[in-house]
């Protein structure tokens, strides 16, 4: 199998889908805050100095998990990727927006 095939979903991924059908805001809070402490590392590590002087990183996961809510209904039709994945992809584009507005303000 090549590094781009996907896998089968493992049985804990497979419950975590249908917990989402049944209650998606309370399983993503769930996912979200036992995932915190890395989320946390990887803002810390990612995000540019000037930027990480101008926002928290609690801010910055506020506005991920904001993200994440919003955009909950995407990763249904996401397949070979398991939620913490997801959730980790939607915190690294929201560094990206972060460092958008606030190194594109700087260089004006």
């Amino acid at each position: 199998m090549s590094e781009f095939e996907s896998t089968p979903e493992s049985a804990e991924e497979t419950q975590l889908r249908a917990r989402l059908l049944a209650s998606p805001e309370a399983v993503l809070a769930e996912e979200f805050t036992r995932h915190n402490a890395r989320f946390r590392r990887l803002v810390a590590f990612r995000l540019e100095p000037m930027a990480a002087s101008r926002v928290d990183p609690d801010d910055v996961l506020q506005e991920a998990w904001l993200a994440a809510q919003q955009r909950l209904s995407s990763f249904y039709t996401t397949e070979g990727m398991t939620f913490f994945v997801w959730l980790r992809l939607i915190v690294l584009q929201t560094i990206i927006d972060v460092h958008r507005r606030h190194l594109g303000a700087k260089m004006r």
